[in-house]
């Protein structure tokens, strides 16, 4: 998969499972928290660089040159 394939894919699996906020912190340390359903989450991780990273309950990505990898164990209902 594209990085842009990757950001598609994962906002689409953080809306599957109601996710309501994320935090974004770039390699830099700066810290960004998003409202998942009010950004362009495709788009953000997108312009992110390398080396940025992406938090939110039960789990994380790491964006990369080319992919964005995560990792997802969503809270059971």
């Amino acid at each position: 998969m594209t990085r842009d394939e990757d950001a598609i894919a994962l906002a689409g699996r953080l809306a599957e499972h109601a996710v309501q906020q994320v935090e974004l912190i770039g390699r830099d340390g700066t810290r960004r928290a998003l409202h998942a359903r009010q950004t362009d989450l495709p788009g953000a991780l997108r312009e992110a660089t390398a080396g940025t990273r992406l938090f939110w309950p039960g789990g994380a990505a790491e964006v990369r040159a080319d992919s964005i990898t995560w990792e997802f164990d969503p809270p059971a209902h």
